[in-house]
């Protein structure tokens, strides 16, 4: 492993380098060793403790070979990572000694030092103070060892939590400081989230909101005060929250403020638990939702959405007694009752993933699958996505036979093309995106998004594939005779996936013309790996042995790819949305594709302005907006041509 060593016990266990990332150690016992030596790494731990920690219950007879076992297992891993496992991780007669290599890191540390950094700097440099207590916080904010319990995973725990409240109070004082009292306030919403019967956080966001002149959003943070202590404790507030209430009420009303960009919606939360539906629908107002009702189960939303008019987006939890929000999401698709949704829940993030699929399934508009707590920016951010369902067909599959698309793709009325991906590290087209339209003399022009998946539902798809790779092929002749490095990469329809034979008949062809596999990346759709069909990961595998690259395309600028993904043999990642004016989704992309070790291609990067961006970003490939694509036979002709934009100065 190169570059410098980043441990990581919160969150996916794992051991990361400017090279990638290597997954944690396998099994229970190894992750508990492993987990346990690297956060006590300032001292020596004794085989007692950590036998403790294996054994809580009962002590095996043979416990000090399985605990050497377990040892073993954790340098294994450690060498298999790139770094000496006996230097790592040193034995004495004691016990035994954690040594970060070198300029290593581990993340508990790098989030107590950010914290203690953020104390530090919050008189002096404010903003810096709020950008270090922010990176705290969202170390802290991961879980720590979910499927453990025992005395230490729980002290840690305890410990952790403890540092996510202090960095969480540290960042809505440093962008008060800072004059920022918007984003003051919404990291106090986040802090009476993480700690809700802590009075003094409730005081903070009362006080933030009135500095930010919500005069209403401030006492409707008192009146949640006041229900949580009373509802939870048993108790009424303090004198001190007393005061910030007459604070925030004796402040001039504000001016009518321009309408909200959300004014106009209709929202619908269904949550069972009465403290988070109260603090989303609060939330929903602060955005300047007016029309907002709420649910408490599946049922009774049913019984709302069943007399008045849908809704434009549901909140929706998953994990509700009675019908939960799987049951009822289906409900709401198969009704046409919304046509978007915002899942939201504490469970863990497989079954999150899981349950954003199945949604999609179902033909719902799905803005994000995002855990617990929420908040005002992570919902803004999410509104940001929704596109009212129209009432044309334009977007759904074209109404047409299988038998059609195929006499289409037999008589050349399929046109194939190919869009240039820039290599912005060498500043040259390395790589190539087919894409295909249909040209019909009635329909018009049919993208391959519409007619594709009406090849997958008659078991035809495999004749679109057969015609790209022959196209691929002979692209890769020319691509030869010109000695051009340039691979291309080809969309994968769904319906090939269950194919056990895919991968051989796809290789055929190139192995017949003496073509390298390698030159081809196969673009699979992020839902293959969602549904997680033995039959689909068994086809994206063999791909990889036969040679292709193996991209998953379809990503947001928020993805949330499911566990197994670390676990596939991908090679690339491939994103929708352009630089534009966004670039911490972008920085959030590039960041999961350094993680999983692997290259990600955007859009963008043909103009100066993008190409800028992309590159300070440490983008490693483009992908050529609509306009630049090449007819099949002039991907080497775009290569020799095509030169990267100037750099601006």
């Amino acid at each position: 492993m190169t570059g410098r060593v980043r441990f990581c016990v919160l969150g996916r266990l794992t051991v990361e380098g400017d090279s990638g990332g290597q997954q944690g150690p396998g099994g229970r016992r190894g992750e508990l060793v492993f987990a346990y030596l690297a956060v006590e790494h300032r001292r020596l731990v004794t085989r007692d403790e950590l036998a403790d920690a294996l054994w809580p219950d009962l002590l095996p007879d043979t416990w000090a070979a399985a605990l050497r076992g377990v040892v073993s297992d954790v340098r294994r891993y450690l060498d298999g990572a790139g770094l000496d496992g006996g230097s790592v991780l040193e034995r004495s007669q004691r016990g035994y000694r954690f040594r970060l290599p070198g300029d290593a890191v581990l993340d508990v540390d790098e989030a107590e030092a950010a914290a203690e950094e953020a104390r530090a700097l919050l008189d002096a440099d404010p903003p810096r103070a709020a950008d270090r207590a922010r990176r705290a916080a969202e170390l802290a904010g991961l879980p720590f060892l979910p499927e453990h319990e025992g005395a230490w995973v729980d002290g840690v725990r305890r410990r952790i939590g403890s540092l996510h409240v202090a960095a969480l109070e540290l960042e809505a004082r440093a962008l008060a400081r800072a004059g920022d009292h918007r984003g003051a306030a919404d990291a106090a919403e986040r802090l009476v989230l993480a700690d809700p019967f802590a009075e003094p956080a409730h005081q903070l966001r009362i006080g933030l909101l009135t500095a930010a002149g919500d005069r209403a959003g401030a006492l409707r943070a008192y009146d949640e005060c006041r229900r949580v202590l009373a509802e939870e404790l048993g108790v009424a507030p303090s004198a001190a929250t007393e005061a910030a209430r007459r604070h925030a009420f004796e402040q001039p009303a504000p001016a009518p403020a321009p309408t909200a960009p959300y004014a106009g919606w209709s929202v619908l939360v269904v949550e069972d638990h009465d403290f988070q539906r109260r603090t989303a629908v609060a939330l929903l107002r602060s955005l300047g939702m007016e029309a907002v009702t709420e649910a408490s189960d599946g049922a009774e939303a049913l019984t709302l959405l069943g007399t008045s008019a849908p809704p434009d987006v549901i909140v929706c939890d998953v994990d509700m007694p009675g019908m939960d929000g799987v049951e009822f999401l289906r409900h709401v698709a198969a009704r046409r009752l919304s046509s978007a949704v915002v899942i939201v829940s504490g469970i863990e993030r497989s079954v999150l993933d899981g349950v954003g699929a199945v949604t999609e399934g179902h033909g719902l508009q799905v803005l994000g699958v995002v855990e617990k707590p929420l908040t005002a920016r992570v919902l803004a951010g999410l509104f940001d996505r929704y596109r009212p369902a129209r009432s044309t067909a334009g977007d759904g599959p074209v109404d047409a036979g299988a038998g059609e698309v195929v006499e289409a793709l037999e008589g050349g009325g399929v046109r194939f093309t190919f869009a240039p991906i820039v290599d912005l590290a060498e500043g040259r087209v390395g790589g190539a995106a087919a894409g295909a339209v249909w040209r019909d003399p009635v329909r018009g022009a049919v993208p391959a998004a519409r007619f594709l998946p009406v090849l997958d539902a008659a078991g035809r798809s495999a004749a679109f594939t057969g015609h790209l790779v022959e196209r691929a092929c002979a692209e890769l002749v020319e691509l030869a005779a010109d000695k051009r490095d340039v691979r291309l990469w080809l969309p994968l329809a769904d319906g090939e996936l269950a194919d056990p034979a895919l991968a051989d008949r796809v290789v055929a062809p190139l192995r017949h013309q003496d073509l390298d596999p390698s030159a081809i990346v196969w673009v699979a759709g992020v839902g293959a790996v969602r549904r997680r069909r033995p039959d689909e990961m068994g086809s994206l595998i063999r791909l990889r042995l036969k040679g292709f690259g193996l991209a998953l395309g379809g990503l947001g600028d928020q993805p949330d790819l499911p566990p197994v993904a670390a676990r596939l043999p991908i090679t690339a990642l491939r994103f929708e949305r352009p630089p534009g004016g966004a670039p911490d989704a972008l920085e959030r992309a590039l960041d999961l594709a350094r993680r999983l070790g692997v290259r990600a291609v955007v859009p963008g990067g043909l103009t100066a302005e993008d190409f800028d961006l992309l590159v300070s970003l440490g983008c490693p490939l483009a992908e050529g907006l609509p306009g630049h694509e090449a007819p099949v036979g002039a991907v080497a002709a775009m290569a020799a041509t095509w030169e990267p934009p100037p750099r601006r100065p």
